[in-house]
């Protein structure tokens, strides 16, 4: 992976019966460590049928925000069992993030916008949607 400088990862996932025990879990996301170019990484879950990776939790998160650190964009839907934590802690770790958008988390509260924009940095474009709310945020820190 040494030779590609800039790398993008665009994953949607449309099943059509129930995931079986194959489906993506926490074990399956360190395996990003070995794209250390990956700049750009989507992965959604269709809302038909099935609309949730139900094995993935905010450890999975914790592995993406370790390994992955030269972020630019993030793009993750259907996470039903991650947390503001999972989420913030990319936030925390990937510095060169310029948007990072979170598409039908049912655990994320309102509080969480609080939470996210506390750690954003100067020129994100964060965008939030959960059952309740849709928030497109763009964060401009003046500092005198």
């Amino acid at each position: 992976m040494h030779s590609l400088p800039r790398l993008e990862l665009d994953l949607e996932d449309r099943p059509f019966m129930e995931p079986s025990v194959r489906d993506m879990t926490n074990i399956g996301l360190p395996a990003l460590k070995f794209c250390e170019c990956l700049i750009v990484l989507s992965i959604v879950r269709s809302e038909r049928n099935y609309p949730s990776f139900k094995r993935v939790k905010n450890i999975g998160m914790f592995h993406v925000s370790e390994r992955c650190r030269r972020l630019e964009s993030v793009k993750l839907g259907g996470f039903a069992k991650v947390t503001e934590a999972g989420y913030s802690s990319i936030l925390h770790s990937c510095r060169n993030l310029k948007k990072f958008e979170v598409l039908t988390s049912p655990l994320l509260s309102d509080s969480v916008f609080d939470n996210m924009i506390g750690v954003a940095r100067n020129g994100l474009l964060l965008l939030v949607a959960s059952a309740l709310t849709y928030l497109i945020l763009r964060v401009n820190i003046i500092i005198a």
